[in-house]
């Protein structure tokens, strides 16, 4: 049976469902492989959030399969290797138009295109729903946080109906959306607790990141992306303190993507990430992001992963093993050894998830 484990709730003899990178690309465990108490210590000072088990031995039921994966392995490791490279070529700081910039430029806009073209095809065919927890560690973040909001923020503009040319633009700005932090000590990017003068370094980066691009001729959508997406609906963001839709499209977009995957992942400047259930609850009562754009992202994500436990209203526990693209705060659940669709199952329809077993 899989089912996603909390570092902190992982035991000896654990088997590891899928395999275990640094930021390298190093493999640091195998799956199928049974954990070790120096496996389980290794992972967590890795600074994994969790992983995908299988549950070994006697206990093991049949297998729950994961959604289909909606990019294959090859295209996510050229994406995370040309964004690990943007955020590592210092040299763009007095070379603009620096080769290995020039050349990794290229590459984004390849891929780019590419992402966009995956999702809507997936958006066709009732598949677009991320749900899956990625391999992000306290070394790695940065990198797996551009391409998650890139993800995000492509599913929610196809929600919201934006052009194909837009959407492209927008991929674009998701991925350089942090890269101004580059310029910025690492030190200090990656602390949880700051001056305030590193706070307002720190700060400089969406307008570093827009005056740079603004070089390389990139359209409005993408540079207002970058440099905007501080902002808040409720006028307390920045650079400027835009109110509303004075902030552009492109920005709202991806400051709702930005803000879901800080909230769900780790990061330095929390000490613990909230389940996706919880993340949704707490945007929607906040007025800082876009109504718009939260209800495209809420379209787009599943509340929860396969492999949670829940609480249902009817008083019993089970475990996601489904979600439905359709209804996700509906997914199939196993109760006991019980398969129950709660998006269409009669003897359920007035039974609702209640909240996370934790």
């Amino acid at each position: 049976m899989l089912e996603y484990v909390r570092v902190e709730n992982l035991k000896i003899g654990d088997i590891c469902a899928k395999n275990l990178y640094d930021e390298t690309g190093y493999l640091i465990c195998e799956g199928d492989k049974t954990l070790s108490a120096q496996a389980i210590k290794a992972i967590r000072e890795f600074g994994y959030k969790g992983i995908y088990i299988l549950h070994p031995g006697n206990n093991r039921r049949e297998l729950i399969p994961l959604m289909e994966p909606l990019f294959d392995d090859m295209m996510l490791i050229d994406l995370f290797k040309t964004t690990r490279s943007l955020f590592m070529n210092h040299e763009v700081i007095y070379d603009a138009f620096n080769p290995k910039f020039m050349e990794d430029k290229k590459k984004l806009h390849e891929l780019a295109d590419q992402i966009v073209e995956v999702l809507i095809q997936a958006d066709k065919e009732g598949r677009l729903l991320f749900e899956v927890e990625d391999q992000r560690t306290f070394n790695t973040w940065i990198y797996f946080h551009s391409v998650m909001v890139c993800f995000l923020s492509v599913g929610i503009a196809i929600k919201m109906g934006v052009p194909r040319k837009e959407i492209t633009d927008i991929a674009l700005a998701a991925i350089y959306h942090d890269v101004g932090k580059a310029r910025v000590d690492a030190k200090v990017v990656n602390a949880r607790e700051i001056t305030e003068a590193e706070r307002e370094i720190l700060r400089n980066h969406p307008e570093n990141m827009f005056l740079f691009l603004k070089k390389h001729g990139y359209s409005m959508t993408t540079l207002f992306g970058v440099r905007q997406h501080h902002e808040k609906m409720d006028g307390t963001g920045y650079p400027l303190g835009l109110k509303g839709k004075l902030i552009a499209q492109s920005a709202r977009i991806i400051a709702c993507a930005d803000a879901y995957d800080h909230l769900v992942n780790k990061d330095p400047y929390k000490a613990k990430s909230m389940y996706a259930a919880e993340a949704i609850e707490y945007l929607s009562v906040n007025q800082e992001q876009d109504i718009a754009c939260l209800k495209a992202l809420f379209q787009i994500v599943a509340p929860y992963t396969v492999g949670t436990r829940v609480q249902l209203s009817n008083g019993a526990e089970a475990l996601v093993v489904k979600n439905s693209t359709l209804q996700p705060l509906r997914p199939s659940v196993l109760i006991d050894k019980e398969l129950v669709q709660l998006d269409s199952d009669i003897n359920y329809l007035n039974v609702t998830i209640t909240g996370i077993v934790k």
